[in-house]
């Protein structure tokens, strides 16, 4: 997992002694005779950028050619020759060599898989092919092209590649550069797409993977995310030993076989048992697999083992979430404190392990520090089993002091990466949670932290071998740089993230790179500060629970109209300093597009919904409007009085009033399309975050019918508001409910507001 480099880089500019020089007339790309399919792959990659960097058709043979300079690819008896010896280089590591007349790039390539095709097949599943095959040379071709043309790869296309013109390549002769990476474990999610690029969802998968490539991410994946799901133990099990399975508090085991919501989480179905014999079935289970015997033997007819195991590892993390059984033997466990799962999930798995020794086998257990067993349990842990451990990760560095106190609060527990670690005296791997999941999930907001990505890896690289960072967002423009930064970190730790940022501000905008630095540097600000709250969490287990703005909040106060100004004013720079029409004023306008419109157009979409201006030019052009006066009888819990033409509401947590859709004589006609609206006024008090229920604020919305089902609803108010519009549009289905309401509700916050021309009005 080393890193050694010996290289002297050449910053001559004409030909001298001691150089090869690579022109378009004199250089042609070299490899043996029906070379390895990932080789092939190498050569293609190599000759494209080469054409475009000389400008002209650098031919691709199987031989040498006398006058000629080579760039030799692969490992074969060429390379052999010139000393390189990759059979005892560790995985992912390629070597460039300088001798005589000829470049040498060396690596251990698949035979028969071609990263390429894989890639241009455009299909998600294929990223699990990529991480599990070796292409080494590739790797180095990237090396040097980066090294000694001046290339970039921040992701495909025109727009994310630097590619300079040369009249030719220069290598100092005796160079030789070998280069491995520092994390064996270097993958991202790929479920943010490229809403950028034209074409199917095909075409812009298989750019995804094609970035996966170039990012020279990982070749030999090590599986841990709740594996006992593989076996299918439910159905396996659920009919003839239901007593394997989880007992619920209503009495009922866990059996469930399929989810019938297709929205849920499907990897919680089949919750287990663990104090039950479903252990003696994954024993056998893993020692089967170790054996080489086919899965039939345990998992039935026409079965196959799952992805959960594979080489020399068995993945026996539990299903997601982990219910609690409520059975005698559980609960008895359970009432030992709150170290139950430990004593349960790794005393089974170190069982496991230690059975696997005794029987003689190579098989290693992987397992994952996760709620509720992410504390570093009492017990020896054999050397057999694997630890991946759970974590919030890059967004939690926002604040370095914090930080390195809370990882001083979890070692004082025995949780974390660092007290895993000291335990089992190895490193771990991670499973991190930068993505726009779950509380973090929303849309349009740029998601750019590269600087905390860099920081946080580089801080804990003492401690692990690498990560999986599960990095979803609603855009890959968002994700491009964060992923660029961790796989420079993760294969070179000491790498100058600073460094890495300036380089990228200067090739993609040239003469706009300092005003572009503003651009990524706010965002990264705001993102850091201002979106992921203080309550981001260090903690081990789980996903982090971060705490989002409300709407109001995020797109007024945070995304306000000052900041997309500013923002809008560095971009203005930006496309001032380089030539109109340029490459870089393209790139430019990408981010400006891409990273920056999203949230400016969502931003200033809600602050215009906000203008009480607005709101009267629309009621203007409605084809009919209902007034609804102040007089009109409200439910309040708190109580509510009439002020000349508004009501004026004391809110106090869990606040709650109602208008009820009679009462107001408004009558909604199906198909149809409304608005509803108000003005309000609010001096409005947040109370502290620990002392209330999530989503705190005043929320404003209209329910149909008897059972309240909800057409719209706007939320997150809070502090002091002049009087401004709030309202929502909504469309009616051809039935109508009979009844329903409008309501406020205050979650949180205390104080006062001032309700007037609420109305309800067809929009055209």
């Amino acid at each position: 997992m080393g890193l050694a480099v010996g290289v002297v880089l050449c910053a001559c500019c004409a030909c001298a002694a001691g150089e090869l020089v690579f022109t378009a007339a004199d250089t042609e790309i070299v490899v043996a005779p029906n070379p390895p399919l990932g080789t092939q792959f190498a050569a293609r990659e190599l000759k494209g950028f080469l054409d475009r960097v000389l400008g002209a058709n650098v031919k691709v043979v199987t031989a040498f050619t006398p006058g000629r300079k080579a760039i030799v690819l692969g490992t074969n008896a060429w390379s052999v020759a010139a000393g390189i010896d990759m059979a005892v280089k560790p995985r992912d590591a390629f070597v460039i060599k300088a001798a005589k007349d000829r470049l040498y790039i060396a690596g251990r390539d698949p035979v028969k898989l071609d990263p390429g095709k894989v890639a241009a097949r455009g299909r998600g599943t294929d990223q699990r092919s990529l991480a599990r095959s070796e292409r080494a040379t590739a790797f180095g071709v990237y090396e040097f092209l980066e090294r000694f043309a001046g290339c970039r790869f921040y992701f495909p296309g025109e727009l994310g590649e630097v590619v300079p013109k040369a009249a030719a390549i220069r290598v100092p002769e005796g160079t030789v550069i070998e280069r491995a990476p520092v994390f064996t474990q270097r993958s991202v999610s790929l479920n943010s797409p490229m809403k950028f690029q034209t074409g199917s969802a095909e075409e812009k998968m298989s750019l995804q993977l094609l970035n996966w490539i170039r990012l020279r991410l990982e070749t030999d994946h090590l599986q841990c995310g709740h594996g006992l799901n593989s076996f299918g133990y439910a159905s396996r099990f659920a009919d003839t030993h239901p007593e394997y399975f989880c007992l619920r508090r209503d009495g009922q085991r866990a059996t469930l076989k399929v989810d019938p919501n297709p929205q849920s989480q499907s990897h919680c179905v089949g919750q287990l048992c663990h104090t039950s014999d479903v252990w003696n079935e994954i024993t056998e289970d893993v020692l089967s697999y170790f054996r080489g015997e086919s899965g039939e033997r345990r998992l039935g007819k026409g079965r196959h083992w799952g992805k959960n195991v594979r080489g020399v590892h068995a993945d026996v993390m539990p299903q997601d979430g982990m219910w609690k059984c409520h059975c005698k033997n559980c609960l008895a466990v359970y009432d030992e404190g709150p170290d139950y799962a430990d004593t349960l999930i790794w005393g089974r798995t170190c069982s496991l392990a230690r059975r696997v020794k005794a029987e003689g086998l190579k098989g290693r257990i992987a397992q994952m520090a996760y709620r509720p067993y992410s504390k570093v349990p009492k017990m020896d842990i054999p050397d057999n089993v694997d630890v991946m451990v759970a974590t919030a990760g890059p967004w939690t560095l926002r604040d370095e002091a914090q930080y390195e106190k809370g990882m001083r609060e979890m070692a004082a527990r025995h949780q974390g990466l660092r007290s895993w670690k000291e335990k089992l005296g190895r490193p771990v791997w991670l499973w991190t949670y930068p993505g726009k999941v779950n509380a973090m999930n929303m849309p349009d907001v740029p998601q750019i932290a590269p600087r905390v990505w860099g920081r946080f890896y580089q801080k804990e690289a003492p401690y692990i071998f690498g990560a999986f960072n599960e990095a979803e967002s609603d855009s890959f423009a968002f994700n491009y740089l964060n992923f660029y930064v961790f796989s420079r970190v993760a294969w070179d730790v000491s790498v100058d993230v600073e460094a890495l940022l300036a380089e990228h501000h200067r090739l993609m905008y040239g003469q706009g790179a300092a005003a572009m630095a503003k651009v990524f540097d706010r965002l990264e600000e705001v993102w850091l500060h201002k979106v992921v709250r203080e309550n981001a969490t260090t903690s081990t287990g789980g996903e982090p629970a971060y705490e989002r703005p409300g709407p109001y909040d995020l797109l007024m106060k945070v995304y306000s109209s000052t900041l997309l100004a500013e923002l809008d004013g560095f971009i203005q720079d930006a496309l001032a300093a380089v030539p109109k029409d340029s490459l870089e004023a393209r790139r430019i306008a990408f981010v400006d597009a891409e990273i920056v419109g999203p949230i400016r157009k969502r931003a200033r979409t809600f602050q215009s919904a906000r203008s009480v201006e607005e709101e009267m030019r629309r009621r203007a052009a409605a084809k009919s409007c209902t007034d609804i006066p102040a007089t009109a009888k409200w439910w309040a819990r708190i109580g509510s009085r009439v002020e000349g033409d508004a009501v004026v509401f004391n809110v106090k947590p869990s606040m709650k009033a109602m208008l009820s859709l009679k009462t107001a004589k408004v009558e909604l006609k199906p198909n149809t399309r409304y608005r509803a609206s108000c003005f309000l006024s609010a001096d409005l008090n947040e109370l502290p975050f620990l002392q209330v229920k999530k989503g705190n604020g005043l929320v404003f919305e209209l329910s149909e019918g008897k059972s309240r089902k909800r057409l719209y609803r706007v939320s997150g108010i809070f502090g002091k508001h002049a009087r401004e519009a709030w309202g929502f549009d909504f469309a009616t289905e051809s039935t109508i409910e009979e009844g329903g309401y409008f309501a406020l509700h205050g979650y949180g916050v205390e104080g006062t507001v001032r309700l007037d021309g609420l109305c309800l009005y067809e929009v055209k």
